[in-house]
C-alpha cells in the first residue's frame, strides 16, 4: 500500500499521466476550453493537490497566468450566468481570479500546517484528510466543502 501511494505521489509531482495542450502557438497546462471550476471548496482543494486525470489537467498549484491567459479574450455570450448588475457584461481579469484561487488555497494550507496535519505524500485520500482536519474552521454551511470557493475567498478576506 505504501508503495502505491508513492507511485501516485509521484506521478502527481512529475507530472506523468497529465499532458500539456498546444493552442496559440504554446504550451498551456490546462486545454483551451478549460475554465476556472465552478465548484465547492473540497472539490477546488481536490483539484489544487491532484489535478483532473480525466481531461489530463494538471494540479492548479503549477498554473501560471501564461497558461490561463487566453481565458481574458473569450467573449461573454456563452457564460451570463449569474452575471447582473453594474458588472454584468464584463469578465473578471484572470490574474485576479488565479490569485484568489491561490489565496484560498494557500490559506488553507496554512491551516493544515498549523494543526500538524500536512502529509507528505499526496494522494487523494491524505488530501481528503487534510481538508477534514480544518473543514472546522470554515463557516457552518461550508464545512461539507459545498458552498463556491469564490464565496469562501470573499468570507476568508473579511472574516477568516
Amino acid at each position: 500500500v505504501a508503495q502505491v501511494q508513492r507511485d501516485v505521489a509521484d506521478r502527481i509531482e512529475t507530472g506523468q499521466g497529465y499532458r500539456l495542450h498546444l493552442y496559440g502557438g504554446t504550451m498551456h497546462r490546462v486545454p483551451a476550453d478549460w475554465r476556472f471550476p465552478r465548484c465547492g471548496v473540497l472539490d477546488v482543494w481536490r483539484q489544487w493537490w491532484i489535478g483532473d486525470t480525466v481531461r489530463q489537467i494538471h494540479p492548479l498549484r503549477f498554473l501560471k497566468i501564461e497558461d490561463v491567459r487566453h481565458l481574458d479574450r473569450i467573449p461573454l455570450e456563452s457564460e451570463h450566468h449569474g452575471r447582473n448588475g453594474q458588472f454584468g457584461n464584463r469578465r473578471r481579469a484572470v490574474k485576479r481570479t488565479l490569485c484568489d484561487l491561490r489565496f484560498l488555497m494557500n490559506w488553507i494550507s496554512s491551516k493544515v500546517e498549523s494543526v500538524g496535519a500536512k502529509e507528505e505524500i499526496i494522494t487523494p485520500s491524505s488530501v481528503d484528510r487534510m481538508f477534514q482536519a480544518v473543514s472546522h474552521i470554515l463557516p457552518e454551511t461550508e464545512r461539507d466543502g459545498q458552498k463556491s470557493w469564490l464565496t469562501v475567498v470573499r468570507w476568508v478576506r473579511t472574516k477568516g
